[in-house]
C-alpha cells in the first residue's frame, strides 16, 4: 500500500519512476542506519563508497568525501581512516585530492575510490 501511495505522489510531482527504486533504498540504508550505527568510525565528515583494505595488522579504509557546502555533492579528494583493533580509528585526512591529477578538472570528480 506504501508502495502504491509512493508511486502517486512521485507521479503527482513529476518524478520518473527510474528514481523510486533509489529513493526507497536511500529510506531502507537511512532506516537502517540509524537503527543499527551505534558507533559510527566517521561522525564529523561526509564520507561514502567505503573501500578497504587489510595490509598486515592494519585496515585502511578510504573513502570519498563530500564538502560540508556542497549541494548535491561536491567531492574533490579522498580520505583514509586505518585501525588495527576495528575499535579505534585514526583519521590521515585527505591522501589523495583531484589537484593530484591534471587530467581531471578540479571541481566535482573524486568518487568512489
Amino acid at each position: 500500500m506504501f508502495i502504491v501511495a509512493l508511486k502517486i505522489r512521485l507521479n503527482k510531482f513529476g518524478i520518473e519512476m527510474k528514481f523510486l527504486k533509489i529513493i526507497i533504498s536511500l529510506g531502507l540504508v537511512v532506516s537502517l542506519t540509524n537503527s543499527l550505527a551505534q558507533n559510527p568510525i566517521i561522525q564529523t565528515k561526509y564520507t561514502a563508497d567505503p573501500a578497504p583494505l587489510v595490509y598486515h595488522d592494519t585496515v585502511f579504509l578510504y573513502t570519498s568525501h563530500d564538502e560540508d557546502d556542497a549541494f548535491g555533492f561536491k567531492m574533490r579528494d579522498w580520505l583514509l581512516y586505518t585501525s588495527t583493533d576495528m575499535v579505534n580509528w585514526t583519521d590521515h585526512g585527505a591522501v589523495a585530492s583531484l589537484k593530484n591529477f591534471k587530467w581531471v578538472p578540479y571541481d566535482n570528480g573524486a568518487w568512489a575510490p
